[in-house]
């Protein structure tokens, strides 16, 4: 999709460019392993932007266009690198469960391993429009305890009611999605 790049585009993404050295204005096409494809250097103010990202900067050149998108006008959008979520290992579920004491979960991806008793519990944070959490249980010492995810104080999942756990047998995985500021629906 061809844009047009202003002046102040223009400055903005010179003064990364050298800040950051990344390498937008020189050996681009994909030939340094640093640029966009299709960018054809800073004289040509009107661009054609691949969002294809290169190399070892990938990820964090996704963030960086990402975080530049509403400068650019809003056209890069589609990466062909994957989205890194933050993610937690090795979570240990409260044993005896219970919403107050329940362990909570502070990643977006969040792998539960350590599950002692049936309703041992971790917490959702506070729900926003659009949030997505992942939970995977996974405690291969002990048959099948069922780990019981609770909302945050106040909230609720699945029209459970508020404050009301949802159960998730061992070996499986369930996403949580922010239906609005006060409930989550799983998938």
């Amino acid at each position: 999709m061809p844009i047009t790049v202003t002046d102040t585009q223009k400055t903005a993404l010179q003064a990364l460019d050298t800040q950051m050295d990344i390498g937008f204005s020189s050996g681009v096409s994909g030939s340094s392993g640093y640029g966009l494809d299709g960018f054809t250097g800073w004289d040509g103010l009107t661009t054609e932007i691949h969002t294809t990202v290169k190399a070892s900067y990938s990820v964090f050149f996704a963030a960086v266009l990402q975080a530049l998108d509403p400068l650019l006008g809003g056209v890069v959008t589609n990466f062909e690198v994957p989205l890194v979520y933050k993610g937690e290992t090795g979570i240990t579920a409260h044993a005896g469960g219970g919403q107050g004491s329940a362990t909570p979960l502070t990643a977006e991806v969040n792998f539960v391993t350590a599950v002692g008793s049936t309703g041992d519990s971790v917490r959702l944070p506070a729900p926003v429009l659009g949030a997505r959490i992942v939970v995977f249980t996974n405690d291969p010492g002990i048959g099948d305890p069922s780990l019981a995810i609770f909302p945050a104080s106040g909230h609720s999942i699945d029209g459970l009611g508020a404050n009301n756990a949802y159960s998730l047998a061992n070996n499986n995985s369930r996403e949580f999605w922010g239906q609005s500021a006060t409930a989550w629906r799983s998938r």
